[in-house]
């Protein structure tokens, strides 16, 4: 399993995506931030991109990053309500 880490930008350090995330599917995907208004310091609100073997096409799966300190990486979270949120287990 490859080291996952936050990518950061400009003079504030704002992060814009997270490498190697680990999803609940086993894979590791890159991770886009989707805000930079967070509700808490824990977690980073995000999406990642899964083909879905139904259509033949990319889906954009909305969620968020946490850090997950047992595994020593980050892991994504879907949200089971949202459009393609039945695409992970």
């Amino acid at each position: 399993m490859k080291k996952s880490r936050v990518l950061h930008y400009g003079v504030m350090q704002l992060p814009y995506a997270v490498t190697h995330c680990l999803c609940s599917d086993g894979k590791q995907r890159y991770a886009s931030v989707t805000s930079l208004h967070n509700q808490d310091f824990y977690s980073i609100p995000a999406s990642v991109k899964i083909y879905d073997k139904t259509s033949g096409t990319r889906k954009t799966v909305s969620g968020f990053v946490t850090w997950d300190k047992q595994k020593n990486v980050h892991v994504f979270h879907n949200y089971t309500y949202g459009k393609n949120g039945h695409l992970l287990p």
